[in-house]
């Protein structure tokens, strides 16, 4: 959903300014609520033109001066058009607005860090290589451009490594079902490692569309633990067949129960 959504930058200059330079604010203003903060630069009031919005000169200070404020305003529209995109977003950043437009700054410093925790275990060479490419598109069953993507994940840094393929796999999936695409199959090897969410909104539409789906997990068990009971419970009810080797406990009992109408 779309709102009305301005940027500006402008001088703010302090209750016992007297001389020297003043600091640069932005100001953000979407649906009639605003916030702003400081950019972290300063600049002369002789010097700042108020309507551009930017500092008046051809010097090079100048103009490294204006090119950052051209690319934080370049950001902050991405980062607001990715915010009308992606509904799932918005309520993950929710916390931190709150946070922001109550002033609770200690709680708004300890949330950054705690994201900055988790974005940290994401940086490295492997990773910026994988998800910095674009030299191909994830709609697997273009009829124009099919193609195979194999994703592979790595056990000793599931946590790492499962934030990066869950968001490839939604991303994927909103692609993928859709009409009047090709004929394809989404298979997940040891599924509960990964998650994304709305698995089982997939697996009820996705036949529709000519997608097949194929979930394998060891155990219903492990299926339970990483997904909650209730989620996990969905998952297997709403699936259409059910392949079995030898298993025991609940996860021989459920599909036994489901073919034969009896317990063994």
């Amino acid at each position: 959903m779309k709102t009305n959504f301005s940027l500006l930058f402008y001088m703010k200059k302090q209750k016992n300014y007297q001389s020297g330079s003043a600091p640069i604010y932005i100001r953000i203003t979407v649906g009639g609520k605003r916030s702003e903060t400081t950019t972290g630069r300063e600049c002369e009031p002789s010097r700042w033109n108020t309507g551009a919005g930017r500092a008046n000169g051809t010097k090079e200070d100048t103009r490294a001066f204006n090119a950052f404020l051209d690319d934080l305003q370049t950001k902050v529209y991405q980062a607001h058009r990715l915010l009308e995109q992606e509904e799932e977003i918005k309520v993950l950043i929710n916390p931190f607005i709150s946070a922001y437009h109550n002033k609770a700054m200690a709680q708004l410093e300890g949330q950054i860090a705690s994201a900055k925790i988790g974005l940290a275990r994401l940086s490295s060479p492997q990773l910026y290589y994988v998800l910095s490419g674009n030299d191909f598109t994830l709609d697997v069953n273009n009829p124009k451009e099919p193609k195979i993507v194999s994703i592979g994940n790595n056990p000793q840094k599931l946590q790492i490594y499962g934030a990066v393929l869950s968001l490839y796999i939604s991303r994927m999936i909103k692609l993928v079902n859709r009409k009047d695409q090709q004929k394809c199959s989404l298979v997940f090897d040891e599924f509960p490692t990964i998650y994304f969410n709305n698995i089982d909104s997939l697996i009820a539409t996705a036949r529709s569309n000519k997608v097949a789906t194929t979930l394998a997990v060891q155990d219903f068990s492990q299926l339970k633990k990483d997904y909650g009971s209730e989620q996990a419970d969905v998952i297997t009810g709403i699936v259409g067949n059910v392949i079995s080797g030898q298993v025991t406990g609940s996860t021989a009992t459920s599909p036994s129960t489901k073919i034969f109408r009896q317990h063994l």
